[in-house]
């Protein structure tokens, strides 16, 4: 599996999933704080062996209101060791 990289904004954690391996990330914004956010930005470095990928995502907005199973289109990805971003 790949791995997100770290970036200095104090609302996004990343967690390891399985062990060892930053692979999830939570972008949290306190209910009634007032921010609403339209995007997020996060850097992943895929793994040597994948050609393609896919994000699945979980979106909250309230207790009762939220998204679950939200899949990425299908990416490519380049061997070329360029910087590469995408817009989901």
């Amino acid at each position: 599996s790949g791995q997100f990289l770290p970036l200095e904004d104090p609302l996004l954690n990343l967690y390891d999933c399985p062990p060892g391996v930053q692979s999830a990330a939570k972008y949290e914004v306190v209910y009634g704080s007032g921010q609403n956010v339209s995007s997020v930005t996060l850097q992943w470095v895929a793994p040597d062996h994948v050609s393609t990928v896919v994000f699945w995502s979980t979106f909250v907005r309230t207790f009762s209101e939220f998204w679950v199973d939200v899949k990425s289109a299908e990416l490519e990805i380049s061997a070329s060791g360029s910087n590469y971003a995408k817009t989901l």
